[in-house]
């Protein structure tokens, strides 16, 4: 109803205007018509009329139209635009258009002559063209139309029946069923004007919607574009950065086959675990963006004391800084914030470790102030500083400042890429403020909390073994069983491997063996999964089985399905310590 509304307001703000005519010329053109036929009809009943009559009418009429074209120069110096004064000027334009119609009709009666059919045909023949002429200049508004015209004609129809006799009457029908005619072409021609400017603003509204959707379809093409080569950019160096240490990781596993010496052993065995970290270091960082991006990760907002945080990254990074003559200060403070402690201590730690590996001299400085029901947390140094240029463009995938070699001892470039999308996931504004030669300052704004009621200390892994935990390992790999059985054995586990489903059921059930932890591959032969088979496991031995699914996977729709299952998930390749760190919560008291 409100667009109806709408598209009835905009028409008749079209009907005004054509109503008026143009902006130089408005109504001229029948302000000129009527003049013209006045002096006609005042020649014609020359001598004939009064002249006081005529001179009166003449001028009157003269005065009117003026009066017509000073009403129409002001709609044009004043454009309306509200509904009510478009409506106001409608009313305005009809009655201006029924005014001129009553001229003529008084003019069919002041200037009627009873004694001479000449002049009274006359009368008729003018009449009935201004008649006729009435409704194209008046089709746009009905009510003016109706109204003038019935008021040319009608007077001198009424003037005409005044006489009573055969022949007048005559005249009388003859008028009238010519008035019906012409009102009911009035009618016609209203209507399909009126039809002819809600098809040009239909036609509009559909060149706008085109517009606009083919200016959409031109940004998402952009857009697209912009993606696809970003993701080009993205593999090309993902690729660079997978390929060097496992290229340095085939070189030392080569030489440590032809080996035999302790010292070179001992060297060899360095490197090798120096490059399964950087390996290990990159995984991690596209698993977390490829978790971000999947919405797999979810924030778990709780009250905690920033300091607890604060200590661990003095803990981390006090040797970092020490290795290159830094001095790191991260001030202690009593800010109790509202967030999620692991994923903020995330981006905390991303932040110092991009102020280490961009910091030559001088040092970095860890602040927390309070500002308007917030925490403001800045981390400031002394590095290069970023030009104002790359402000936007440090937080894209393998982006780096003076890298341009991809030297892995500089960083992967996708520490601020994380920041900024953690960031945008705990709801925290992120700034940086950074002048060249002069070191960078990055700012984020943490909700404040309330003080916790509890402090909770996770236990520390030394001194704890798995005595005889029964753990049961479902993959497809056999390198992978195997390595990974043998780790679990070297901490005390009771372990059953298994390459499939079956495999597992059978060697349970052979062996009267019940697990207490599971451990399954997300993809496993014959289109099995891992999730499956936990399921089996928790139906049939226990609904609160503690179960880990593995996997290598990175795609948003198979973190989805393995968040949605319920299960810890594990990311390859798995750290040991990560591993052993779940066993121990999980494990039997």
């Amino acid at each position: 109803m409100g667009t109806q509304s709408e598209e009835g307001d905009r028409i008749l703000a079209d009907q005004v205007r054509e109503a008026i005519g143009d902006k130089n010329r408005a109504i001229s053109s029948t302000v000129a018509a009527n003049i013209l036929a006045s002096v006609l009809l005042v020649v014609a009943m020359h001598g004939k009329v009064p002249m006081t009559a005529i001179l009166g009418w003449f001028l009157f009429q003269v005065s009117y139209q003026t009066l017509r074209l000073f009403v129409a120069k002001w709609y044009w110096h004043h454009q309306p635009g509200s509904r009510e004064s478009v409506r106001r000027w409608a009313k305005i334009l009809s009655a201006l258009s029924i005014g001129s119609g009553c001229m003529w009709g008084l003019a069919g009666i002041l200037f009627y002559l009873s004694d001479s059919t000449m002049h009274q045909a006359l009368l008729a023949i003018l009449l009935c063209g201004l008649t006729a002429g009435s409704i194209p200049a008046n089709a746009m508004l009905m009510s003016g139309l109706l109204g003038s015209a019935t008021a040319i004609l009608g007077l001198f129809i009424v003037r005409l029946a005044w006489e009573n006799d055969a022949d007048h009457w005559l005249m009388v029908a003859m008028l009238t069923v010519y008035l019906g005619f012409v009102l009911n072409w009035g009618r016609g021609l209203n209507r399909v004007l009126v039809e002819s400017l809600r098809r040009r603003h239909q036609n509009e509204d559909l060149l706008v919607q085109m517009r606009q959707q083919s200016e959409a379809a031109l940004a998402a093409k952009h857009v697209a574009e912009d993606a696809n080569t970003a993701k080009s950019k993205f593999l090309a160096a993902a690729s660079h950065d997978l390929r060097q240490p496992m290229h340095a990781l085939t070189l030392f596993s080569g030489a440590l086959l032809n080996e035999t010496r302790p010292a070179e052993l001992k060297s060899l065995t360095h490197h090798i675990a120096r490059s399964v970290e950087a390996l290990e270091m990159l995984f991690n960082s596209l698993l977390d963006i490829s978790r971000l991006d999947a919405g797999v990760t979810q924030p778990k907002t709780t009250n905690f004391l920033l300091e607890n945080v604060f200590e661990r990254l003095r803990n981390d990074f006090a040797h970092l800084a020490a290795e290159k003559n830094l001095r790191i200060h991260i001030r202690a403070t009593d800010a109790v914030v509202r967030s999620d402690a692991q994923l903020l201590e995330q981006v905390l730690r991303n932040l110092l470790a991009n102020a280490v590996r961009y910091t030559e001299s001088g040092g970095i400085v860890v602040g927390c102030r309070k500002r308007k029901g917030a925490w403001r947390i800045d981390v400031a140094d002394s590095g290069i500083g970023i030009p104002a240029a790359e402000h936007e463009k440090v937080f894209q995938e393998f982006y780096q400042i003076g890298n341009p070699e991809r030297d892995r001892h500089k960083g992967l470039g996708l520490g601020l890429a994380i920041v900024r999308r953690l960031s945008v996931l705990l709801g925290l504004a992120l700034s940086l403020r950074s002048r060249v030669g002069h070191g960078t300052v990055f700012t984020l704004q943490v909700p404040a909390g309330t003080v916790p009621t509890h402090l909770h200390r996770e236990p520390t892994d030394a001194g704890i073994a798995f005595d005889a935990l029964r753990v049961l390992i479902v993959d497809d790999e056999a390198d992978v069983r195997l390595a990974l059985g043998m780790l679990l054995r070297g901490w005390g586990c009771d372990v059953i491997e298994a390459e499939s489903f079956a495999y597992a059921v059978a060697a349970m059930e052979s062996a009267h063996w019940r697990p207490q932890f599971a451990i399954a591959d997300l993809r496993l032969r014959n289109e099995q999964t891992g999730i499956v088979v936990l399921d089996w496991l928790r139906s049939r031995y226990d609904p609160n089985l503690p179960c880990i699914v593995i996997t290598g996977d990175t795609a948003a729709e198979q973190l989805q399905e393995v968040a949605s299952s319920g299960y810890r998930i594990l990311h390859k390749p798995v750290a040991p310590a990560k591993l052993r760190a779940l066993l121990r919560a999980r494990a039997p008291a």
